[in-house]
């Protein structure tokens, strides 16, 4: 007999949040592109240097490579995985959020690196959780550094005050968030992760469940104390960080933007804060609309900044959704796997349970 569930509603918060987000993002478009001079885009796009172009899905790619590099690093005490699968289980997961209604790419590349290298998604996730914070950290001196070299005259002092404000903030957090992990970690690898009292108040089936969970989750959370490991892992970090501002630097060379590599470093970093702000707000277009703000600052014209930002975001998605195709193939997956995980991550945590009916699902949090 077929059992048919029914979907449970919307929560009215989250429903508010993203009409909210929606009516944002209609009214920041409408200001931005109220005279917008299709003739003058068209004309920038047919000059556009098609060689500088072609550059920047290289660019995406190699700046994905560098995660992969690091990722390795994070990973290598639970299991030695090429930079090839690593990179393909990161295109995977960010194609996971292209088409999930759900952003799961953290989970699909956790479970994909979990599979490849027979070790549990739980602390294939705890390393996934690292790499975040370790991009995070790498991320305050770039913007110490565009602090410190923005070129824009009129507000030099203002801007570098936020920023370097900004800067300091970020930073405190993160070490604070870092020890607090690391001290949690400590914690739950002795069983210690979630307190007595609250699981004692679960169900057996659920108190076992998270504190096995827990458990394998914290052994993921282990920064490696090699010198050479750490070397690489930060190296790595900064390198990506590089390669976001050569996007950028390649887009605005081939439609004639005149900026600096400083310029360019300036408007990635607040890119990065905007892109944060909108996803959390769901503000819809964020990447679009940070970019075009901000290199108006810098007198590109609102056509030739369009044309930039759509040039690197299309450069983007067809290098990740060309390259999470050629790594779905090489895993012998498809997308039902994505289906799967949508459905999971949608609903409460017990359904991250093993499922014994299908050896292809997320199967390997025990």
């Amino acid at each position: 007999m077929t059992h048919h569930v029914e979907a449970k509603p919307r929560k009215p918060r989250s429903s508010a949040l993203v009409w909210a987000g929606l009516v944002a993002s209609a009214v920041i478009f409408a200001v931005l592109f109220i005279n917008f001079d299709w003739p003058r885009f068209l004309e920038a796009l047919r000059q556009a240097d098609l060689v500088l172009l072609s550059l920047i899905p290289l660019s995406v790619a190699a700046e994905q490579i560098f995660r992969a590099v690091k990722w390795r690093e994070l990973l290598s005490p639970f299991a030695q995985l090429s930079i090839f699968r690593l990179y393909g289980a990161v295109m995977v997961g960010y194609f996971a959020n292209y088409i999930a209604p759900v952003k799961v790419s953290f989970l699909v590349r956790a479970w994909i690196a979990g599979r490849a290298g027979k070790i549990s998604t739980s602390t294939a996730l705890g390393t996934v959780t690292l790499d975040r914070l370790v991009d995070s950290i790498a991320f305050v001196p770039l913007v110490i550094l565009a602090a410190t070299t923005i070129t824009l005259d009129h507000q030099d002092a203002v801007i570098t005050s936020r920023l370097l404000w900004a800067a300091f903030g970020s930073l405190v957090l993160l070490l604070a968030l870092g020890c607090l992990l690391i001290r949690w970690s400590k914690a739950a690898k002795a069983g210690a992760g979630v307190p007595r009292r609250l699981l004692a108040m679960l169900p057996n089936r659920w108190a076992e469940f998270i504190e096995r969970f827990t458990a394998l989750f914290a052994e993921g959370i282990s920064l490696p104390t090699k010198a050479k490991s750490l070397t690489v892992i930060f190296s790595a970090a900064f390198a990506m960080k590089v390669m976001a501002v050569a996007h950028l630097a390649f887009a605005g060379n081939a439609f004639g933007a005149d900026l600096s590599l400083h310029d360019y470093l300036f408007v990635m970093v607040c890119i990065g804060f905007v892109v944060v702000i909108a996803s959390t707000v769901k503000i819809v277009g964020g990447f679009i609309a940070s970019a075009v703000i901000m290199l108006q600052q810098f007198n590109v014209e609102t056509e030739v900044a369009t044309a930039m930002a759509l040039s690197v975001l299309i450069a983007s998605r067809s290098t990740v959704i060309a390259s999470g195709a050629i790594a779905l193939w090489y895993e012998r997956l498809d997308l039902s796997i994505i289906n799967l995980w949508t459905r999971r991550s949608s609903k409460n945590t017990s359904d991250l349970q093993p499922s014994p009916s299908r050896e292809s699902a997320p199967s390997q949090w025990k």
